[in-house]
């Protein structure tokens, strides 16, 4: 059973480094921040996450709009009655009720991302449907006043979605330029007098027109720019929560043997302490190896380090589950934490573990058998709580009784 306050054991392995493969990502979006705005693009590799960060924000927007849109398709249905003459308002009348059902199921479309790979090429039908149809019937009107009505409503669903909706460039682009031709064609068809007036229209729609697509390929980039720079700070986090954890391992595990060091051994058992009805029963055993002095003497430090290490990695390979918990308690003392292990079980266990020790053969020509053993000893606590200082000067005075017996035992 695991308790939340318990830190987690350090050991296993060493501190891993920064991913290379982030730090890579972190130096192109830094390169890409510090590209020059009108050349700003977001490369393949950013361009999914972008699309994805955007994508339910988009979803709305081009549905409530698609909805607005249709919302005015109806009511051009009484501008049509209005301004276009008796004998030819049934075309304007349909025209109407085709671009309210062609925006009606864009909206639908769009909201139950039928399309999603389509992307923003999804709003270019009903816009141009729309925009087609919409000059149309003001051609079909044979009335000047009429064609400029819906010219300009159809030059006004344009501009807002150019303006309004966060679509791509390319989109963008092509429903300004399908625009602009329908309009000069239409235009130049129409019955509006004089030549001059309207190369003077034509002129200014598709500067107005222009404007607004620059307009749009702005917001894009300070959109992208944005993206970048949320993306940035979000690899600065993330590596600095690794840089954390790192050092926070760094500090609790003892670098020479790789397995928690002492002061961490002192935080998990006041934690423990604190929660002790998931442990209990509890053992506490310290061990240490016999005659180390000795073994550093005759053979060199060297050789003591390389005995900590294989003594540490035995006792930590030996062990059970998770559950159990070694940490090098100074020089060459070591300590166990057995949860939910009674008196019969850890005296067991630590039993296997100084066998393991023994079965080295790591030579020691400071003592009389002439290889490396260790004493251990062990405390208990059970019922409803404990005291961990008292529970491990018991172990410690164990261990003093083992070693007093001849080492290389286990006494309680």
């Amino acid at each position: 059973m695991d308790d939340p306050t318990i830190l987690d054991d350090p050991s296993p392995g060493s501190p891993p480094p920064i991913s290379s493969s982030a730090s890579l990502l972190r130096d192109e979006v830094d390169a890409l921040i510090a590209t020059r705005l009108s050349r700003l693009r977001v490369p393949a590799s950013l361009r999914a996450i972008f699309n994805a960060r955007a994508a339910a924000r988009r979803r709305r927007v081009l549905s409530s709009w698609c909805n607005w849109v249709a919302g005015f398709g109806l009511i051009s249905l009484f501008i049509g009655w209005a301004s276009v003459p008796a004998g030819r308002s049934a075309f304007a009348m349909y025209s109407s009720i085709a671009v309210t059902l062609a925006f009606l199921a864009t909206a639908q479309i769009i909201r139950r991302r039928l399309l999603d790979r389509a992307g923003d090429s999804v709003i270019s039908f009903p816009v141009t449907l729309t925009l087609f149809l919409s000059l149309a019937t003001g051609y079909a009107s044979g009335e000047a006043t009429a064609f400029l009505i819906y010219m300009i409503m159809s030059m006004a669903l344009v501009w807002s979605s150019i303006t309004y909706l966060d679509i791509g460039f390319p989109v963008t682009l092509g429903i300004a330029a399908f625009a602009t031709i329908c309009v000069a064609v239409f235009t130049m068809l129409s019955v509006l007098p004089g030549m001059p007036e309207k190369l003077l229209l034509l002129v200014f729609l598709t500067v107005t027109t222009a404007g607004m697509v620059n307009a749009r390929r702005v917001q894009n980039l300070y959109a992208a720019r944005m993206f970048l720079l949320q993306l940035r700070d979000e690899l600065r986090s993330s590596e600095m929560a690794d840089l954390n954890t790192n050092l926070a391992r760094l500090a609790n595990t003892d670098r020479l043997t790789n397995v928690p060091n002492r002061h961490f051994f002192d935080a998990r058992m006041a934690a423990m302490q604190a929660n002790p009805i998931l442990y209990l029963p509890l053992a506490v055993c310290i061990i240490d190896i016999d005659n180390f002095k000795q073994l550093n003497d005759r053979l060199g430090h060297l050789e003591g380090d390389r005995c900590l290490q294989l003594v540490a990695g035995t006792l930590r390979e030996n062990l059970r589950a998770a559950s159990d918990f070694v940490a090098r308690y100074g020089g060459e003392e070591f300590v166990l934490i057995l949860t939910q292990t009674d008196v019969k079980a850890a005296t067991q266990l630590v039993e296997r573990l100084r066998k393991a020790v023994r079965a080295l053969d790591y030579g020691n020509p400071g003592t009389a058998a002439g290889y490396v053993t260790i004493s251990a000893g062990l405390a208990f606590a059970s019922g409803t709580g404990f005291d961990a200082r008292q529970l491990v000067e018991t172990a410690d005075r164990a261990l003093y009784r083992a070693k007093a017996a001849g080492r290389n035992q286990v006494c309680t």
